[in-house]
């Protein structure tokens, strides 16, 4: 991991990753050249500072004095997924590198569900189709670092409710394989 993070740097307001200073594409940047995800600005930001509030709670660094109330309701779900399911954490928020297919990007959690790992991501949007693919992505990127996953699921949070979308085998094996053509797809549409 150590090597990990000397080649690859991330700049969260811009969202980019750089490989041995080179802009690479990330995950988000492929899906959006093939669909128009959905949603508001208002909308987005709304997951951004749901998905910065529970990465400061795993990271033990959140004020929960200072937590907008809004957030609250999310924070308080995503803990009841967890106390439900018995989710065990083994990572997030961690920005990886695919060397062979060229692209990066920073799965949300990872870890072990039914004795299984799981990569998960995390939305606070409508449910999409291209969701599978982003989760396959994140899929893909953890196994190029020998963290093989078993499954992959979706989890959208609401202020009052919690979902987990499990992909089934087929739907994450149709996703992984259509992910690398996308990626190829891509470059050759950038001129890469």
């Amino acid at each position: 991991m150590e090597l990990q993070a000397e080649e690859l740097t991330f700049t969260p307001e811009t969202h980019v990753y750089r490989h041995n200073g080179i802009i690479v594409p990330s995950v988000s940047a492929v899906i959006k050249r093939f669909f128009s995800p959905p949603g508001s600005k208002n909308g987005m930001e709304l997951g951004t500072y749901v998905h910065d509030t529970i990465r400061l709670y795993l990271d033990d660094n959140l004020n929960m004095e200072r937590l907008d109330p809004l957030l609250t309701g999310y924070l308080r779900q995503f803990h009841e997924f967890i106390m439900t399911t018995g989710f065990k954490i083994e990572g997030h928020d961690i920005p990886f590198y695919h060397a062979e297919l060229r692209y990066a990007g920073t799965p949300d959690l990872w870890g072990i569900l039914n004795d299984r790992r799981f990569v998960i991501d995390i939305k606070t949007g409508g449910i999409a189709k291209w969701h599978h693919l982003q989760v396959a992505a994140y899929a893909l990127l953890l196994k190029a670092h020998g963290l093989e996953a078993e499954g992959a699921a979706l989890l959208y949070l609401t202020a009052d409710s919690h979902r987990l979308i499990t992909l089934r085998p087929e739907e994450l094996a149709d996703a992984s394989t259509m992910w690398p053509a996308m990626r190829r797809i891509y470059a050759w549409a950038e001129g890469q």
